[in-house]
């Protein structure tokens, strides 16, 4: 792959018109949307890498511009690799936690692992119970539910431990905010283990050992790891202690792909390895609850798996069941999937879990539309956050249906479900405010509340709710300009469409996977014209094909039908996308995958020299 389709036409063009994306606001029926640069500009750095790296000089002004500045690091990203991750034993209290999980090993200890209700938990439950499992331990696992349990480590986790004779408790994805419940089962003799990947308080828990990358005296490179990533790392440093009698905790990457991308951390450093070697696993997997999990899905066993279909095809079967809670040790219906030994058992679970994840939909659309209905009726204009609530909704869809509010409105968005006067909320933000933040100001009409930034939870009496809603968008007029509720969309390159080739969708397929910290590279074109006649098709998705000079590609809009207005206006039109491949008919075609559409500007008139003629 080192032919370079037209490189100094897309970077020439990028030079040239990379001012144009700056502060360039259109004007739609949906919200005005701007495009922007994303990073910096490459100059010199892309130059290099182009040059030592052998690659096209758009894919080295996209890494450039991603902070991918030296030849080294841009290489180890371009090629992840296993040998790369770092030492475990960076991690804090790392030794601790492998030596007294050996000892319990060796003395035939019982062993009580202990996750979230999420993906990120069960997965990470699962590859623990796999392991210490191979080893001849007698371990047992425990996920809380939902509604009756909460989030972290629970008292029944401890009752559950202390019933089955266990003496050690490994707490995964959480465990390091529970002070109280950590030093009761200190205190009858069960030694506490504790992974996590969320922040610490003050002060830590009273565990033998809190193996966190988030602990403010970690040497380790990144905090970035998820929970499962974390489980992962405690692995790898009890196979370090004694790699000639375990088996590879690689063989694990699956479980940890899934976990890691649900969880939406970045996917950079290490974890952007994990997941890779993970997704390679996903395609030909040898866990039959992954591969019943796959058929479910509606994926073939040996079909290739994206970060995206982890996303929104596997990870939220697996989310169903605890997210609902709707009965007792719901969520540990995935663990047993992602355990399970025969394919008949395999099949049982995975299509539990997908009806549940269809009433899990259901929901989720009931909430979306009775909250477009309060959320009409109160009208937009002007507001600065969206506050809404019903007693009719289930607490464990409001934060996927906030997303989506988000996501149509680009304003913060808390929704509320009530049950017998008590409300807990859900919030998801904007760029540039931090919604735990706010909501801490409330705490004088909140029960308690948490979270971070981007993402946050509360709960509220009902007879205050009308005073924490004034509270909260006071607080937002205060914080939030009216640009920052103007989405952005960041382009990577400008290029022209003879550039937009299978082989250059190749090249990008390098920079996979793609997601939170590494989104999918968008390029934009300008001034191109429609041929043809566009048209909607499936569920409003837009279809047309687009021409600039002799270059003629196909294009697809998903949910994007109402544009269909502009183009049809016979006016030139500047387009934003991702590359992709249609193989309709079994041959392989590039497609512009539209992320936006623009009426082009008016070329501006050619200056005269003076005294030339008028």
């Amino acid at each position: 792959m080192n032919d370079h389709p037209r490189q100094d036409s897309a970077y020439g063009l990028l030079q040239r018109n990379s001012f144009q994306l700056r502060g360039t606001v259109i004007g739609t029926e949906r919200k005005v949307c701007r495009w922007v640069e994303r990073g910096g500009r490459g100059g010199l750095g892309a130059e290099h890498l182009e040059s030592e790296l052998q690659i096209p000089r758009l894919i080295g002004e996209i890494l450039a511009r991603r902070g991918f500045s030296d030849v080294d690091t841009a290489r180890t990203f371009l090629s992840p690799n296993l040998e790369t991750v770092y030492d475990p034993f960076l991690l804090p209290d790392m030794e601790k936690a492998a030596h007294r999980l050996w000892r319990a090993v060796d003395e035939g200890e019982r062993i009580l692992v202990h996750g979230d209700y999420d993906v990120d938990g069960v997965t990470a439950v699962s590859l623990l119970v796999r392991f210490f499992g191979s080893l001849g331990t007698e371990i047992f696992h425990s996920v809380p539910n939902r509604l009756s349990d909460g989030y972290g480590l629970s008292e029944r986790a401890i009752r559950d431990a202390e019933s089955r004779g266990a003496t050690v408790l490994i707490t995964v994805d959480c465990g390091i905010s529970e002070h109280e419940h950590v030093a009761r089962a200190q205190a009858i003799g069960i030694d506490c283990v504790v992974t996590d990947h969320h922040l610490p308080s003050d002060t830590l828990p009273p565990a033998v050992a809190v193996v966190a990358p988030s602990r403010p005296d970690s040497l380790y490179p990144t905090s970035d790891l998820a929970g499962v990533g974390v489980a992962y790392k405690l692995l790898q440093a009890m196979t370090r202690l004694r790699p000639a009698t375990v088996p590879s905790p690689d063989e694990g990457l699956d479980l940890v792909a899934l976990g890691t991308v649900a969880d939406v951390v970045p996917l950079r450093d290490e974890n952007r390895v994990f997941v890779a070697h993970g997704l390679q696993k996903l395609r030909h997997p040898e866990r039959p609850g992954l591969r019943a999990l796959k058929e479910v899905a509606g994926l073939a066993v040996d079909e290739p798996v994206s970060a995206g279909q982890v996303a929104f095809r596997l990870a939220p079967r697996l989310n169903a069941a605890g997210r609902l809670g709707t009965a007792e040790r719901a969520a540990e219906r995935a663990v047993e999937l992602l355990l399970a030994r025969t394919q008949d058992e395999a099949m049982r679970l995975a299509r539990e879990l997908d009806e549940e994840n269809r009433r899990r939909r259901d929901m989720d659309q009931r909430t979306l539309d009775e909250a477009l209905e309060q959320i009409e009726a109160e009208g937009v204009g002007g507001r600065r956050i969206l506050v809404v609530g019903s007693p009719g909704w289930h607490p464990g869809v409001i934060g996927i249906v906030a997303s989506r509010l988000v996501r149509k409105f680009h304003l913060p968005v808390i929704l509320v479900a009530f049950d017998d006067g008590v409300g807990k909320g859900s919030g998801r933000s904007i760029e540039g405010f931090d919604l735990a933040g706010a909501l801490a100001r409330c705490q004088d009409w909140l029960v308690s509340c948490g979270g971070h930034e981007q993402a946050a939870g509360l709960a509220v009496m009902e007879k205050s709710y009308d005073g924490f809603r004034k509270e909260i968008e006071r607080i937002a007029f205060e914080k939030i300009t009216e640009e920052m509720t103007r989405p952005t969309l960041e382009v990577d390159g400008v290029v022209e469409l003879e550039d937009c080739t299978l082989n250059m969708l190749e090249w990008v397929r390098m920079m996979e996977p793609f997601g939170a910290g590494n989104p999918e590279p968008v390029l934009a074109s300008l001034r191109n014209r429609v041929v043809g006649y566009p048209r909607t098709v499936g569920g409003g998705h837009l279809k047309f094909t687009v021409q600039q000079g002799s270059s003629a590609v196909d294009a697809i809009g998903f949910g994007m039908g109402d544009r269909i207005e502009v183009l049809e206006s016979g006016g030139d039109i500047d387009l934003a996308f991702a590359l992709s491949e249609n193989r309709w008919g079994g041959f392989p075609k590039l497609q512009l995958k539209i992320k936006d559409i623009r009426v082009s500007e008016p070329a501006k008139p050619a200056r005269r020299a003076p005294g030339g003629e008028r």
